[in-house]
């Protein structure tokens, strides 16, 4: 019963952090982030000084956008998140992102971000793109 408590709890601690060394999962946890309106979530894979460059971002982190997750409960929902493509060009990169709503409608999003000592961040403009 010990070895449990142990084994879920270093679950629960690892599944806190975000893996910023890859770009496709950045890109997966930002979307699943924007669309499940996770604001703690959202700032772990923006820079903090982009979080206010545009009026997007500063809605949406301080609470006052709900736009993502009212489209995401008006679709029926997520269903999966999927990085599709990825194309890494030095210190940057894009990812092409299938999202799946329960509603089985489809949207595609192009994801862009840049490195910073080897953790992926998204670009503020990214958010446009939607």
């Amino acid at each position: 019963m010990r070895s449990l408590i142990v084994i879920v709890f270093i679950v629960l601690l690892t599944s806190c952090g975000v893996d910023l060394s890859s770009p496709e999962a950045v890109a997966v946890e930002y979307v699943e982030a924007v669309y499940t309106a996770n604001t703690k979530r959202f700032k772990m894979l923006v820079e903090k000084k982009h979080l206010e460059s545009t009026e997007d971002y500063r809605l949406f982190v301080t609470g006052k956008s709900t736009a993502r997750s009212t489209t995401r409960e008006f679709r029926g929902g997520l269903d999966t998140i999927d990085a599709i493509k990825t194309s890494i060009t030095k210190d940057r990169a894009t990812v092409r992102v299938r999202v799946v709503f329960k509603k089985g409608k489809q949207k595609r999003l192009s994801i862009r971000m840049h490195n910073v000592d080897g953790d992926w961040f998204v670009d503020p403009m990214s958010w446009s793109s939607w």
